[in-house]
């Protein structure tokens, strides 16, 4: 099983360094959520000190979170100037350079979180051989689905039409279906990946 998972892991980073070297720049929705807090803590930090250069140097480090950030969204940045207005209008220069530059918003899943999904169908696998409950089988994958974006639309129709794989009476037809979930997981995800519609970090 270890070597499976390996195996696993080896095809979703070659496939992620396929897809980093043809896509579009794009920054995360929790990047963004993290860019915004920083800014709030920077500007917390500029009301006690009222350091300006300080400040200046943490938006510049906070811009480079942003692609091409330093470039092209720190000169605006630059241009404000203090109090809370000052913050706001940062925030939404933000918000206004990425909807109107070539960056694109994507959900983004860890290797970790795939890793973990890999193991959860096995686990899930394990109990259905017990009880051989489908229902409770299901439930578990369907609940296993939203932890990969768009997993629960996309992924858990095709994880349904696996379970038809399984019958109690075919030797190893447990074994096939359980692959058969990872496979279409798998694919699942580099499709996504290349289309651009989630990232791998």
């Amino acid at each position: 099983m270890s070597r499976t998972r390996r195996q696993f892991r080896a095809g979703i980073e070659l496939m992620e360094e396929k897809a980093l070297l043809t896509a579009a720049p794009v920054i995360s929705q929790a990047t963004v959520a993290t860019v915004l807090k920083e800014i709030d803590q920077a500007a917390g930090t500029y009301a006690k000190t009222q350091n300006a250069d300080q400040f200046l140097t943490e938006l510049s480090r906070i811009s480079d979170q942003a692609p091409n950030g330093q470039e092209q969204l720190l000169p605006t940045w630059q241009e404000k100037g203090s109090g809370v207005q000052m913050v706001e209008q940062v925030k939404t220069d933000l918000m206004n350079y990425l909807s109107s530059s070539n960056v694109t918003f994507v959900p983004t899943v860890s290797r970790d979180t795939i890793d973990s999904v890999v193991k959860q169908i096995d686990r899930a696998a394990g109990t259905y051989a017990k009880t051989q409950d489908s229902d409770l089988f299901l439930a578990a994958l369907e609940k296993i689905s939203y932890e990969i974006p768009y997993g629960h639309t996309d992924l858990f129709p095709t994880w349904q039409t696996d379970t038809d794989i399984y019958d109690s009476t075919v030797k190893d037809s447990g074994l096939q279906m359980i692959e058969q979930l990872k496979t279409d997981l798998k694919e699942n995800l580099t499709s996504a990946a290349e289309n651009g519609t989630i990232r791998i970090v």
